[in-house]
């Protein structure tokens, strides 16, 4: 009885396996390496290891897991690498599934390696992502933005975001513009940070107090305090710096109803 026998996937079982080593394309160290970014590189790694390293396809694979692996501390610089390895047909993902499945999709790299060459930019794609199958064809490259022009756009949703200040916040306090000015100079002088998290421990010690923010201001500068603390007042004589809530005006002469009149009559008492 004759019996078929494919002895290519018989060679393929019976081979034996070293422990501790991961095969890894020629490909890869005479063409993609001089093609992609550092990190793009890094991601390769990975995903040859949890694939080619264990006699597999494909494997899902978190964004963690890539930070974990290469040191990445930033999600998006994993998944800008993972684009740029898509742009260049290296790499398919399944994106179906909770957690994305990588696909080596080497084959197809030397027919769009060329589009890339000489790129200056990073080529990325917008989300959503379309699902990808184990071929790189399928892989969504619709309309694609510079890696530039998202840094750029993520620079200007921070600057449109309102700065924060603290003299404003002084100010807005009910404290004197003068006053502010003479604290800030002392404060940099001291080489205090006039942040927001500065401001907020100032506020909390002054909302302690029954004290006006000039007076206390005035204290801080004549003190020569960076900071403020409620408790500190206790050493303070407070009568030397009550604020003058009323300024004396100089009562202005009060003019005779019958001035006009005095005028008028003037020449008949010649």
């Amino acid at each position: 009885m004759n019996v078929g026998i494919d002895f290519d996937q018989f060679i393929k079982r019976v081979a034996p396996v070293e422990d501790n080593y991961t095969k890894k394309p020629n490909v890869v160290f005479d063409d993609i390496m001089r093609n992609v970014s550092a990190n793009a590189y890094k991601c390769l790694d990975v995903i040859i290891r949890c694939t080619h390293g264990y006699q597999r396809e494909s494997y899902p694979i978190a964004s963690s897991v890539f930070q974990e692996i290469t040191g990445i501390k930033r999600r998006e610089t994993v998944i800008d690498a993972i684009r740029e390895l898509e742009q260049l047909k290296i790499i398919s993902v399944d994106r179906s599934t909770h957690v994305n499945t990588f696909f080596l999709t080497l084959s197809l790299y030397e027919k769009s390696v060329h589009v890339l060459n000489n790129r200056t930019e990073l080529l990325c794609t917008k989300k959503p992502y379309t699902v990808s199958t184990d071929k790189a064809d399928t892989v969504c490259t619709e309309k694609p933005y510079l890696y530039k022009e998202r840094k750029k756009k993520e620079n200007t949703n921070t600057e449109k975001q309102e700065k924060f200040s603290f003299a404003v916040a002084l100010k807005n306090l009910g404290a004197d513009e003068q006053l502010i000015k003479d604290w800030l100079i002392v404060r940099k002088t001291k080489k205090a940070s006039n942040t927001q998290t500065a401001f907020s421990t100032f506020e909390n010690q002054f909302n302690k107090t029954d004290v006006h923010i000039n007076t206390v201001l005035k204290i801080c500068i004549d003190r020569d305090w960076k900071g403020f603390n409620a408790a500190w007042l206790a050493n303070v004589n407070l009568s030397e710096y009550q604020e003058q809530t009323q300024q004396a005006i100089p009562e202005q002469p009060q003019q005779s109803q019958f001035k006009g009149v005095a005028k008028q009559f003037k020449g008949m008492e010649a």
